[in-house]
């Protein structure tokens, strides 16, 4: 294997010639001569000769031609997705153990259990759907619901622990996660 194998295909330079503009500007319709013969004219995009920009950084600049460039969204960050799945499977945790709580006769705490893993399962589901923006009242919100679930499952020991198991990773995650977006990271 050589090394020629392991390169890119970069495809060839377009002619080094200067590009011949009219002088009056083309009638409605019409595609101004680019001044490269193997293009055809009212190409898309529209030619830049070499001089100017080479083929590399052709494309990366598309204000050149007239167009702004997209606004740069931050990245998405990592907390607020592993809240977010965490979070749904913590809602759909407390969707089981509220209808457990229905079976045993506590019914008032399995309604609000209920509550709390609907509106846990909504706020995980935003959670990740708004996952580049810096808002901060779905991680809060998150945080709230998932001390309330915790809270409402210290009736019975067994709920309790895998409350907690699910909980402990939404504490400690969105706190780091709002601790960095404070810090500006």
């Amino acid at each position: 294997m050589t090394e020629n194998q392991n390169t890119p295909f970069v495809p060839p330079a377009y002619p080094q010639q200067p590009a011949q503009y009219p002088v009056q500007p083309a009638p409605f319709g019409q595609a101004p001569y680019t001044g490269h013969p193997t293009h055809a004219q009212g190409t898309y995009p529209p030619q830049v000769h070499p001089a100017q920009a080479p083929y590399p950084q052709q494309y990366a600049q598309a204000s050149q031609w007239g167009y702004p460039l997209a606004p740069a969204t931050p990245k998405s960050s990592g907390a607020r997705v592993a809240s977010g799945v965490v979070a749904l499977v913590l809602g759909v945790w407390l969707v089981m153990s509220s209808m457990i709580g229905i079976s045993l006769g506590t019914a008032f705490a399995s309604f609000l259990t209920l509550l709390v893993a609907v509106f846990t399962i909504a706020a995980g589901i935003v959670l990740l759907a708004k996952q580049r923006e810096r808002q901060r009242w779905v991680p809060i919100t998150l945080l709230s619901l998932a001390g309330a679930g915790l809270l409402l499952s210290l009736a019975s020991p067994g709920q309790f622990v895998i409350t907690f198991i699910l909980s402990a990773p939404i504490f400690i995650v969105m706190g780091i996660g709002l601790w960095r977006e404070t810090q500006g990271r």
